[in-house]
């Protein structure tokens, strides 16, 4: 959650973000939404993605404990970042 924060605050230029939290089945899902200026994910694919480590460790830390992230993002429209958890460990 933090480094989703930091990231609307350094790049996203957002005015507004919304976090929402639920459980649902088996799973914890935190969504933060912002309204900044979103961006082009392909980007992060790319080796030398420097803004994308942030991402790419939030990924690797949910995957650690069975868990995943999505991210939707459109150039001028903001970012959905969709963080999943299981409630139980395996």
């Amino acid at each position: 959650m933090q480094e989703l924060l930091t990231n609307c605050v350094k790049y996203a230029q957002a005015k507004t973000v919304n976090i929402s939290t639920k459980v649902e089945g088996h799973w914890y899902v935190v969504t933060v939404r912002d309204d900044g200026i979103g961006f082009d994910t392909a980007k992060l694919d790319q080796p030398a993605a420097r803004e994308g480590f942030g991402l790419f460790s939030i990924r690797e830390r949910l995957r650690y404990f069975g868990g995943s992230m999505s991210l939707d993002s459109k150039i001028g429209q903001g970012t959905i970042v969709t963080l999943s958890v299981p409630l139980e460990a395996k």
